[in-house]
């Protein structure tokens, strides 16, 4: 009652363009234990006051970001057509598209693009679901998620198309640089600071790619990757028949494929 009586005020606003309903500060893990009592059925309501203006005139709410919780529920991943959840994610998002006109800000294309709306609204990528797409968290600017930043050495793209992995926030490249573990590919802030750097690759990975167990020939207090841990002195075929198919990283494939142990 006391997080419903805060969100209250906001019940048919026309003027609030920004909605962050997560509970925590940039660069804070929204994992939170306990859960707060903060349920959608008592939320949506509010949010759906909002939107609703969107079909008869005009809304201004450009950006809405979701507790975790509610992105991880799993009567929303296993029933995604009977969750209100899921439901309220396609109502808002063909609510942007039908109120707004919007192109990406460096090459004037209209978003959203591809096939891909504003909202994910798919379970493939459980990490990106209940996110917004083509918007910054923070500024609110959209961009493509294939649009290159022209000004950076390397021609890197200004927005990144999967949150971090840590935060669970999608940021342009402008408000936060973002560094890509070598070991399972994904992207975290360098703000969220958990990158480390593997002893025998030296490779920067994140904190859930680090090894709990300790190589032998590594000093004191260095770190090795998962990666480096499982491929020294083991053949790909051992490997392959612990992880299976499904859990072999691309790192190690490349590395067996490379040396023209692998398949």
């Amino acid at each position: 009652q006391h997080y419903r009586r805060r969100v209250e005020p906001l019940r048919g606003s026309t003027i609030i363009e920004q909605i962050d309903l997560s509970l925590v500060r940039y660069h804070e893990s929204p994992e939170l234990d306990p859960e707060p009592p903060l349920s959608y059925t008592e939320v949506l309501p509010i949010l759906v006051s909002i939107i609703e203006r969107g079909w008869g005139g005009f809304f201004a709410l450009k950006y809405l970001h979701f507790p975790w919780s509610w992105r991880q529920d799993e009567r929303n991943i296993e029933y995604p057509w009977s969750s209100d959840f899921h439901n309220f994610l396609l109502q808002y998002n063909d609510a942007l598209l039908h109120n707004r006109d919007v192109s990406c800000l460096r090459c004037d294309r209209n978003l959203p693009r591809g096939r891909r709306g504003w909202m994910v609204t798919s379970h493939y990528t459980p990490l990106a679901y209940g996110s917004q797409s083509f918007t910054c968290c923070k500024c609110m600017n959209h961009y493509c998620t294939n649009c290159p930043d022209e000004e950076a050495e390397d021609n890197e793209r200004l927005i990144s198309s999967l949150p971090c992995r840590k935060c669970k926030r999608i940021y342009c490249f402008n408000c936060q640089e973002m560094e890509t573990c070598q070991s399972c590919a994904q992207n975290c802030c360098v703000d969220c600071g958990d990158f480390k750097q593997c002893y025998h690759c030296q490779e920067k990975i994140c904190y859930n790619c680090v090894s709990e167990e300790d190589c032998h020939d590594s000093p004191a207090n260095s770190v090795t990757c998962i990666t480096c841990y499982r491929c020294r002195g083991r053949t790909f075929q051992e490997i392959k028949e612990e992880l299976g198919d499904d859990n072999m990283s691309w790192k190690i494939r490349t590395r067996f494929i490379l040396s023209g142990l692998g398949d």
